[in-house]
């Protein structure tokens, strides 16, 4: 299971925390380590830089360790890969790779090394213009060599002894070296004309051996040209025309060479090396005109006593690690104890990985700022060639260490390893000690109840017990909302009907993110916003409205608005209205609106202005020829270009010609009478223009459709024939004793139904 030492709990939001009291610039935070086998401990680090976090891991190798350092390129030496590929790759070995961090640098264009690289003893590739590279390397048994290697390779061609400028890099202008692993088309990789030497190899290229190279072919070709298996080409770059330089002229197939490879003293023992770009220490001094730029970094540095560090610090991420200079990072190294440093491959390179002890694959650890490990062209691991005995020896536990806020619960994960960091069976019985005043432990769940600095230690019988630390905050610094599922910073929330959200708090102390559950928090919502419970989970009101959300620890709170839409605007129609759906109707096909942007008035009586409105609009708002000429409508009333089209086409008439009432309450006999004269005037048009001149109509006698209401008979004798046209298409619907109520006025919100079923009638 891949996991960080401090755990994703550590990553924090882009914003950082509120402002603290201020602090020294450099200042550790958080940390914690684990011992991964004998001599090798994995440890993080938190740190406030004065302005913002920087993350760092620490890889630690003493001498005699059971892990000795080992590099591992990719199958050809210009070819990148992943980390896991590099294990893979080791393990073909035999060995059992336990932590790893990216390797040198390299030219991103090209695949190319920028220097030294030894791998299981082989000179893969080096130069003799970068002689002046500093350069870490290892022995067999993982003592470390540091310093200048000064490799060099030299060519002897009869009484003529030739310098070769660079084994399996970029040909130049001088002579240059190529083995058939040098890239995976198996050749030189040149462009231009250059003249080429063929030849077989009676041994490895290694740094202080002397080979005899056998001539297989002299050539001068254009472009790259296919090294033979196994063997080497010299590679002389030319013109078109140029004739051959005088030692090459000789040469012939089995003629035989002398390639001599060079190093300074004790370099002959390398197993393996690479080279480092940017020295950061030298003899327990900073190196000068270190650059101060924040960067991804990954560096090595070694104690007088041959102790091995390993930094990566990670980058570019605002909030968790914002990189390190090349100075402070200097300082890092001198403050742990180092009198030599100096930096691999940084930027978005940096990784490092590790098997977490009782874990059985190498996982990342570390954040690369490109968010996925990047592939490179080499890595430096840290192998073992011991073997699981399957004794338990210690036990370790997950997580590494505690940072909650009170309330929190915490499961722990206990296992058992053996002396070599493998995973063995666990005791069933373990004891766990933690001060009263943080928390409890029961059923391996951690139960932080208080508040404070301690250690949480677990125990069993005849094993090495595991202690980590534990920080329980009793309020946070900041919080912030997120969503529960999709990980959203939320400052505001929208919430349709029918949904659900569910949100959970984010809460730092110290500048670095708590571990915390729901319920650690206070829970409220306004209920215009709707409702939430104790977990985060909001459901939305019954009507649109917007409410303050409010989620509190101590007196730390955050809050944010809820608003609910339920389909329409309008804060006076929840979902539970019976007439809900028809509002939603009527305002979805703008029949007619709110009287204003958030209210609907469902019980305001529907007016003779407002119906008229409602069927002008229907109408496709068509422009009367002639003014109202009513008393009681003026031009810039809101109903007056309604109100006119509607006297003008006789739908509604006024109650002389100079009074139409445009503020007077309907009945609902009224507005039918009114929809019906409206539909049989289309219905009257359409049956016009579709029968035939002189065709008789045939009426036929059916059962009068009042008859279904208990009040029939209060209906109007003018009002008779739009209601039995309204009750035969299903517009009309009685009252809970089966009353129509015909003399009753009808409400906005019993007018949006009626409207709803008039413009869907068959």
């Amino acid at each position: 299971m891949t996991r960080r030492i401090l755990c994703l709990s550590l990553m924090l939001c882009l914003l950082l925390a509120l402002p603290l009291p201020a602090r020294a610039l450099e200042e550790r935070l958080d940390g914690c380590a684990v011992k991964l086998t004998e001599g090798a401990t994995l440890e993080q680090a938190v740190w406030w830089t004065g302005s913002d976090l920087r993350t760092e891991y620490q890889l630690t190798i003493a001498p005699g360790s059971e892990l000795r350092p080992m590099l591992v390129a990719g199958e050809t030496l210009c070819s990148t890969g992943t980390m896991a590929q590099a294990v893979s790759r080791a393990e073909a070995g035999g060995v059992h790779a336990a932590a790893g961090v990216n390797g040198g640098y390299f030219n991103t264009s090209v695949l190319t090394p920028a220097g030294l690289v030894v791998e299981n003893g082989v000179l893969r590739s080096g130069a003799a213009e970068n002689a002046w590279m500093t350069a870490l390397g290892f022995r067999a048994d993982g003592t470390v060599l540091y310093g200048k290697p000064k490799e060099s390779l030299e060519l002897r061609a009869g009484d003529r002894t030739l310098a070769v400028e660079s084994l399996n890099l970029s040909r130049g202008t001088g002579l240059a070296a190529f083995t058939d692993d040098f890239n995976a088309k198996g050749n030189t990789g040149a462009s231009g004309w250059g003249w080429n030497l063929s030849c077989t190899l009676d041994g490895p290229v290694r740094l202080g051996t002397r080979l005899t190279l056998t001539v297989t072919g002299v050539s001068r070709d254009k472009g790259a040209v296919t090294v033979p298996k196994g063997g080497m080409v010299l590679s002389l770059a030319c013109g078109q025309d140029e004739e051959a330089p005088e030692w090459l002229r000789p040469l012939r197939p089995g003629d035989e060479l002398t390639l001599t490879v060079g190093c300074a003293k004790g370099w002959e023992t390398a197993e393996s090396a690479v080279a480092l770009l940017y020295p950061l220490l030298e003899d327990g001094e900073l190196c000068p005109d270190l650059s101060r730029a924040l960067q991804p970094r990954t560096a090595v540095g070694v104690k007088a006593d041959g102790t091995l560090i390993v930094l990566t610090v990670d980058g570019r991420q605002s909030g968790y690690s914002v990189g390190i200079g090349l100075e402070a990072l200097a300082k890092r190294f001198l403050a742990l104890g180092c009198v030599e440093a100096a930096t691999l491959d940084g930027g978005g390179s940096t990784a490092l990985g590790a098997v977490m002890p009782g874990e059985t694959a190498l996982s990342l650890q570390s954040s690369p700022s490109g968010g996925a490990a990047r592939r490179v062209v080499n890595y430096l691991l840290f192998v073992t060639e011991e073997q699981p005995t399957g004794k338990a020896a210690r036990l370790v536990l997950d997580p590494l260490r505690v940072y909650a806020l009170t309330g929190a619960k915490i499961p722990l994960t206990v296992k058992a390893v053996d002396e070599h960091g493998y995973a063995a069976s666990a005791p069933k019985t373990l004891s766990y000690s933690i001060p009263a005043s943080l928390g409890t432990v029961k059923d391996g769940v951690l139960y932080c109840t208080g508040a404070g600095v301690g250690t949480l230690t677990v125990s069993a019988p005849g094993l090495e017990s595991v202690s980590v630390p534990v920080t329980v905050a009793a309020e946070p610094d900041s919080m912030a909302l997120y969503g529960e599922v999709y990980g959203a910073y939320t400052s505001s929330l929208r919430i349709e009907t029918g949904e659900t959200m569910d949100l959970t708090v984010r809460a730092w102390y110290r500048h670095i993110r708590l571990t915390t559950r729901d319920e650690c928090f206070n829970w409220s919502l306004e209920a215009k916003g709707g409702s939430v419970d104790e977990t985060g989970k909001i459901s939305p009101a019954a009507a649109t409205g917007t409410g303050t959300l409010t989620v509190s620890a101590g007196k730390r709170s955050v809050s944010i608005p809820v608003s609910t839409w339920t389909g329409i605007p309008f804060v006076d129609v929840p979902t539970t209205d019976p007439y809900f759906e028809a509002v939603r109707y009527v305002y979805d096909n703008h029949v007619f609106a709110g009287v204003n942007d958030h209210r609907f008035s469902p019980g305001k009586v529907m007016t003779r202005g407002m119906l008229v409105t409602v069927l002008w609009r229907l109408a496709g708002e068509p422009e009367a020829e002639t003014a109202p000429g009513f008393e009681d409508v003026a031009e810039d009333d809101w109903f007056a270009p309604a109100v006119a089209w509607a006297a003008e086409t006789g739908l509604v008439l006024g109650y002389s010609e100079t009074r139409f009432g445009p503020m007077d309450d309907l009945k609902k006999e009224q507005i039918v009478a009114i929809l019906y004269r409206a539909a049989l005037g289309a219905e009257e048009a359409a049956e016009a223009e579709a029968e035939p001149e002189g065709e008789a109509k045939t009426e036929t006698k059916e059962k009068d459709p009042l008859e279904a209401f208990t009040d029939a008979e209060t209906v109007s004798d003018w009002a008779l024939d739009a209601l039995r046209w309204a009750a035969e298409h299903g517009m009309l619907d009685p009252d809970g004793d089966g009353a129509l109520l015909p003399r009753e006025p009808m409400t906005r919100a019993a007018v949006a139904e009626l409207m709803m079923r008039y413009l869907e009638r068959e």
